[in-house]
């Protein structure tokens, strides 16, 4: 009884450290996710500037 016990505390134990590593996963890719999703966003923002930078420039040459 006492063996059974104890590999039903060890199945218990894995499912848990199995779920904890699901969400630490998870965590990874929504982190990932917003890294890739600020950057591509920051690089828009580079782009309209360096756009307007242009036109401002084109303005003052005319």
């Amino acid at each position: 009884l006492q063996a059974r016990a104890e590999l039903e505390q060890k199945v218990r134990e894995s499912e848990e450290y199995s779920k904890s590593m699901r969400k630490l996963e998870q965590a990874c890719q929504s982190r990932d996710l917003l890294e890739q999703t600020l950057r591509i966003h920051n690089e828009n923002l580079e782009e309209r500037i360096n756009s307007m930078s242009l036109t401002g420039r084109n303005k003052i040459y005319l």
